[in-house]
C-alpha cells in the first residue's frame, strides 16, 4: 500500500499505508493481506485494484483469469475493468474485480459500479446482475 501509479510508468508515494486505512474500513472490508483462506473459500469477494496493487488479483492474473500487470501496462492504458471471475478461489464463490490502469481509472470503475442503478442495463448485458433484496453478490 501507499504507492499509486500515475499512468506514466512512474509510481508516487501517497503517504497512506494499509495500516493508515484499516481503522477507516467498514467491518466487511479488508485489505488484500487481511483476506484469509476461509474468506476465499466461503465468500464472494469484491477485489479493488489490479494485479500490481492487489495480491488476490495478481493470483487470478497468474492463473489467466484476468489481465496481468504487463497487459495493463502495454495493452490497457487509460482503461478501467469490471470483471466477474466465477469460481475465483473456490467452487461457487465468485470475485468481482474493480480495477484500472491508474488510481483515477480504478476510482472511475468503482464510481461506475457504485452507481449501478444508472447502469443496470449495461451491467446486465455484460452478465452482471445484482438485486439488493437478495443476499447474492453480483454474478
Amino acid at each position: 500500500g501507499g504507492a499509486t501509479g500515475t499512468g506514466s510508468g512512474e509510481v508516487t508515494y501517497t503517504g497512506v499505508t494499509n495500516e493508515d486505512i484499516r481503522g477507516a474500513l467498514p467491518d466487511l472490508a479488508k485489505t488484500d493481506d487481511q483476506v484469509t483462506s476461509s474468506d476465499r473459500q466461503n465468500s464472494h469477494l469484491i477485489l479493488v485494484g489490479g494485479p500490481a496493487v492487489n495480491t488476490l488479483v495478481a493470483d487470478l492474473a497468474s492463473q489467466g483469469e484476468t489481465w496481468t500487470t504487463d497487459q495493463w501496462r502495454n495493452e490497457h492504458v487509460d482503461e478501467a475493468l469490471l470483471q466477474v471471475v466465477e469460481d475465483a478461489f473456490a467452487d461457487g464463490q465468485h470475485a468481482m474485480i474493480v480495477a484500472g490502469h491508474s488510481a483515477d481509472d480504478t476510482r472511475a470503475a468503482a464510481r461506475y459500479i457504485s452507481e449501478w442503478r444508472s447502469h443496470q442495463d449495461t451491467l446486465a448485458d455484460a452478465g452482471m446482475q445484482y438485486s439488493p433484496s437478495s443476499q447474492e453478490a453480483p454474478r
